[in-house]
């Protein structure tokens, strides 16, 4: 089955700057990237100076929720079904293959998987650079119900047929894949950028002024938290005490910016003699979007795609077993055991998707390891530990 959304609610930011003489943006360092026709309003015609550098002069800041997010499904769906058989076995079991694209997931972003932030990276480009992956993308999905009524005894006659009789065995399990989420550059490309490309007045009333710049594609074959950084960015950014030894390298030479990172945190940290360690785009999965990272791919835009990462998967076993005491036709006494997550598997209720705090190992705060954060049952706040329950009820 597969079906299209259109016209679907996206958060946008409906009046960008393209920046001035004395505030650079796109139309300054990157008018290659701004569509044709599209020029910053002039002082002399601004209504306010709020409106001053941006597309419209009528207007300044301008959030606006529309209807430009468009959304598209295709999967196979299968599911097999057994009722009653052999007068004691009823079965769901069944698996869908899928796959969801879309501009938005969401107009609110959550700062975690899926629907890391609502806006887009671009202003200028809500629609074909943002259509990816979506947040609700869930490739693999395979689901079992069982309830098996255990056929000896069932009248549960005499003392052997109460002991025996009456038994019934109730099983579901869940397999998820990883939900996806965007890694996120939230500062570093702020503070090293040569110019306004994401317009910090708007980040600022309307996102904390986090940007929403995506980071640069490193390589697949290395681990799904790795970063690097140019040593020019690494040099200049608050927090790492400008590392003499990080400082003295190329502008252009990578470095390791998990290591950089966690070094950092630790008491004896001492950024006149840390020795960054360098690598290659081949060793680090992204590359933080700054300003050296910008002017060397040419664009302050990431080339990462929406949900690219992926989050830990679901994977969810209940079990229960029922005795049922029949004492005659309208009286019986039922005793239940159940266990929740029998298997007793961590499910990883979120993600960190911020790349600046790549390698800190952290609880809570370690860029893209799911195990870092808490985990719960789906569809609780419980703690997704194995849990067992015991109960009994009286019928009559």
């Amino acid at each position: 089955m597969g079906n299209h959304g259109g016209q679907l609610f996206q958060t946008v930011n409906a009046n960008p700057f393209l920046g001035t003489a004395t505030n650079p943006g796109l139309a300054q360092l990157f008018p290659n990237l701004v569509p044709a026709g599209e020029t910053p309003c002039s002082a002399a015609n601004a209504f306010s100076p709020s409106a001053i550098g941006r597309v419209n002069c009528n207007q300044g800041v301008l959030l606006s929720r529309n209807n430009s997010g468009y959304s598209n499904y295709s999967a196979i769906q299968t599911e097999f079904r057994a009722n009653n058989m052999f007068k004691q076995l009823t079965a769901r079991i069944g698996y869908t293959y899928s796959k969801t694209l879309d501009n938005v997931s969401e107009i609110f972003g959550t700062a975690g998987g899926g629907t890391t932030f609502s806006i887009a990276q671009d202003p200028l480009n809500t629609s074909g650079a943002e259509y990816a992956r979506s947040g609700l993308n869930i490739p693999h999905q395979f689901t079992v119900t069982l309830v098996e009524e255990l056929p000896f005894f069932k009248e549960q006659h005499g003392f052997v047929g109460h002991v025996l009789g009456g038994w019934s065995l109730t099983g579901s399990y869940v397999y998820e894949s990883g939900q996806g989420y965007t890694p996120e550059t939230v500062s570093f490309a702020g503070q090293t950028e040569a110019g306004d490309f994401f317009d910090s007045t708007f980040l600022n009333n309307f996102n904390n002024g986090q940007t929403p710049a995506r980071p640069f594609m490193g390589s697949l074959s290395a681990p799904a938290d790795s970063v690097g950084i140019f040593a020019k960015d690494a040099c200049g950014l608050p927090g790492f005490g400008a590392p003499t030894m990080v400082c003295g390298l190329p502008a252009n030479q990578l470095i390791n910016f998990n290591d950089l990172n966690f070094a950092s945190s630790q008491s004896t940290y001492n950024p006149a003699t840390y020795a960054p360690k360098q690598v290659t785009n081949q060793q680090v999965r992204y590359i933080a979007n700054t300003g050296e990272a910008q002017a060397i791919f040419g664009t302050p835009f990431g080339n990462v795609p929406r949900n690219f990462g992926t989050d830990a998967p679901l994977n969810y076993l209940n079990f229960s077993t029922t005795k049922r005491f029949k004492f005659s036709e309208r009286a019986s006494f039922e005793l239940r055991f159940t266990a929740l997550n029998a298997l007793n598997h961590a499910n990883f209720t979120t993600i960190d998707p911020f790349i600046e705090t790549a390698g800190l190992g952290v609880f809570g705060n370690s860029f893209g390891r799911p195990q870092l954060t808490g985990d719960s049952i789906p569809g609780s706040n419980l703690a997704a530990s194995r849990r067992f329950y015991f109960g009994g009820v009286f019928r009559f």
